[in-house]
């Protein structure tokens, strides 16, 4: 049931010729620094790509095949793969998830001449964000109650966050069978604590936590 750690690897931008020669790889990093902040991904280093490309020969357009993302995700140990492409006044962003190939998110914008790039970087990231976020909610259990915190079995390593919420209910998620909502307060890489927000009942170990 708990999340486990969801890793990323970002790479294209190639063909953005709306951007000046060279700004491709910042317009990335701006990318990649939007969905940093706004999601769970953990992100791969791009130069880690990059180079497992050129080692085996491939451009960025070798990933649309799905049998070399998937090869290439398990190489990176990357959960997701982003393509990004471009040209004139639109921009493509492609997430494929390397465990089955299949596309889970993905967004097309079309934007005015001279558009600021960092904007549309950053606006894109947050809308990819939000896909990521409903593909994959951060999901927990509670492992045991200390006091008035909750220990959970998910941490930094599992994008949880210090002021994240999340409810906890018994077998399924649907809103009439939430028993508490809680806020992390404290996050160590696999492990993190919450205290309840309501005055429901004492949280009990076993519980699911699910982010809404």
């Amino acid at each position: 049931w708990s999340s486990r750690p969801l890793t990323l690897s970002l790479t294209g931008a190639d063909g953005q010729r709306h951007l000046r020669k060279g700004a491709s790889d910042v317009f990335l990093v701006w990318l990649m620094q939007a969905l940093g902040a706004e999601s769970r991904v953990r992100l791969v280093n791009r130069s880690l790509l990059d180079g497992l490309l050129a080692e085996l020969k491939l451009s960025s357009t070798s990933l649309v095949d799905p049998a070399t993302a998937l090869r290439l995700g398990r190489l990176l140990s990357a959960r997701l793969i982003g393509l990004v492409n471009g040209a004139e006044s639109q921009v493509t962003v492609r997430v494929v998830e390397t465990e089955t190939s299949a596309v889970v998110a993905s967004l097309v914008r079309t934007f005015p001449a001279g558009s600021p790039a960092q904007d549309l970087a950053t606006s894109l990231g947050k809308e990819l964000a939000d896909k990521l976020r409903r593909a994959y909610p951060l999901r927990a259990r509670v492992t045991s109650v200390v006091g008035d915190q909750v220990v959970l079995d998910v941490g930094t390593a599992e994008g949880a966050r210090v002021g994240q919420r999340l409810q906890l209910f018994r077998d399924s998620p649907q809103r009439d069978k939430i028993v508490a909502e809680i806020e992390i307060v404290d996050v160590e890489e696999h492990r993190s604590r919450a205290k309840p927000l309501g005055p429901e009942p004492r949280p009990t170990p076993g519980l699911k936590a699910r982010a809404p």
